[in-house]
């Protein structure tokens, strides 16, 4: 079990977000992300219902590039348990990953990325991992995907939302990007 490590990293204040210092919801995704499509569907049937929690999808060790992938792998399943908690079928949820979000989401030439939604909202995935150096705001002991809605980071206070950046201005070097999957390893 990876949760407990994930758990204390996520608690010991190394992250900058408070979204992923907060509740959350875990769950262990495998190195073949659809191979975890049912304990997909039933965390995002939680966070669905959650209010101010972010779910934490938990991956494989592996190099950047398998990293990749898996963070890729699992957006692509966490799209279609999404699209499924919102209303469509399996089989639609699946047809539309494949034709429409999978060629976006593998195509590193594209400057526009897919985004998830749950229920109309907009959400926040990112992929932090160990293929980052410790100084890095995407550094983590594990890969992991972290979720987080996007009505919940507008929500908080203006100077909430300043601190975070001068934090992370203070620890990193620069300001904290959660618009991207994954990032350069710089």
């Amino acid at each position: 079990m990876n949760a407990p490590v994930i758990e204390a990293f996520l608690r010991s204040g190394s992250v900058v977000c408070p979204f992923a210092r907060q509740r959350v919801i875990l769950v262990e995704v495998e190195a073949e992300a659809r191979r975890s499509r049912k304990a997909l569907l039933h965390v995002a049937r939680r966070f669905a219902r959650s209010k101010g929690q972010s779910l934490v999808a938990i991956g494989p060790v592996g190099d950047y590039e398998a990293t990749k992938v898996w963070a890729r792998e699992c957006f692509l399943e966490l799209g279609v348990a999404f699209d499924v908690v919102s209303s469509l079928t399996s089989v639609e949820a699946r047809a539309r990953a494949e034709r429409r979000v999978r060629p976006e989401l593998f195509d590193d030439a594209r400057p526009t990325r897919p985004m998830l939604g749950c229920e109309d909202q907009p959400l926040f995935a990112i992929c932090m991992a160990p293929v980052y150096p410790e100084r890095h705001p995407r550094h983590a002991p594990l890969p992991i995907v972290v979720v987080t809605r996007v009505s919940d980071v507008a929500a908080v206070a203006r100077e909430v939302r300043l601190a975070i950046r001068a934090r992370a201005a203070a620890r990193y070097g620069g300001d904290y990007d959660a618009d991207d999957l994954m990032l350069p390893r710089g």
